[in-house]
């Protein structure tokens, strides 16, 4: 398929979301209404969004986007037929790519923490942000941490845990106050990796920093959303007839936020 334009079919919703990541993108696509043959975005945001990647595919779809999933739904069905990207504004950062030179260093880690500002909205959306979160520590450590909820208020959420040998810590709160977005550590004895990681939908500088006894290095800031990363990443999965394991991925540690469901 490639070298071929696609059609992106984009549910009312999202619209705002989706649209300006598909002006800026080089790759031929288009806005289309055709189901067959296109690129589907379901709104994450329903619970029931499992059950809309299955209807996508049932339609004709040649891949799924599914924007800011919820973490507490349904079971999953991946029937590992077209390619399925999960877009969550910390996990899918480009960022987290960048510092893909250092992931070896990041198994020696004996302490790994997240700490995360929200805008106020439905306390549901912790979970959702502790899903994502999760999902972030296991594309950087390559396995999923074993996270178990020890604070849960209606305005912010602690997990604790361990991953490979270390400690995890991760605390999500929701505040008017100060800038939104996370900030993860991977610290051992003689070597930090710190990433800045922004929230929101609009391109904003995010950044990773390695601190070692010889000094620090940071690497160049990432000004790409997390919403034209993940719609890049899929329409290469399309053209060139891959298949992302994102659902697999999203159902290990979606049970971290509670969904209570394999």
């Amino acid at each position: 398929m490639a070298g071929q334009p696609l059609g992106l079919v984009v549910p009312g919703q999202v619209e705002a979301t989706m649209i300006p990541a598909l002006a800026s993108l080089p790759e031929s696509l288009w806005a289309s209404t055709d189901p067959h043959g296109a690129i589907h975005v379901v709104d994450g945001r329903s619970r029931l969004w499992p059950g809309a990647v299955g209807v996508a595919e049932d339609r004709g779809a040649v891949g799924v986007l599914v924007l800011d999933p919820a973490a507490e739904t349904g079971p999953l069905d991946d029937r590992g037929t077209i390619p399925v990207v999960i877009a969550q504004p910390w996990a899918s950062n480009p960022i987290v790519d960048e510092v893909g030179p250092w992931r070896s260093e990041f198994a020696r880690a004996d302490l790994i923490t997240v700490v995360a500002v929200l805008r106020p909205a439905d306390p549901g959306e912790l979970r959702d942000a502790a899903a994502d979160a999760a999902r972030l520590i296991a594309r950087l450590t390559g396995r999923t941490p074993t996270l178990e909820v020890s604070v849960e208020h209606p305005t912010a959420i602690s997990l604790a845990g361990t991953v490979r040998d270390a400690v995890v810590r991760v605390g999500i709160v929701m505040s008017d106050v100060g800038a939104t977005g996370s900030r993860i550590r991977l610290h051992s004895a003689e070597l930090e990796h710190i990433l800045e990681i922004p929230q929101g939908e609009s391109a904003a500088a995010s950044s990773a920093s390695r601190i070692a006894p010889e000094g620090q290095f940071t690497l160049p800031s990432v000004y790409e959303s997390y919403v034209r990363a993940s719609l890049r990443r899929l329409v290469r999965a399309v053209l060139y007839n891959e298949v992302p394991g994102d659902l697999i991925e999203f159902a290990s540690v979606a049970s971290v936020a509670g969904r209570g469901e394999s």
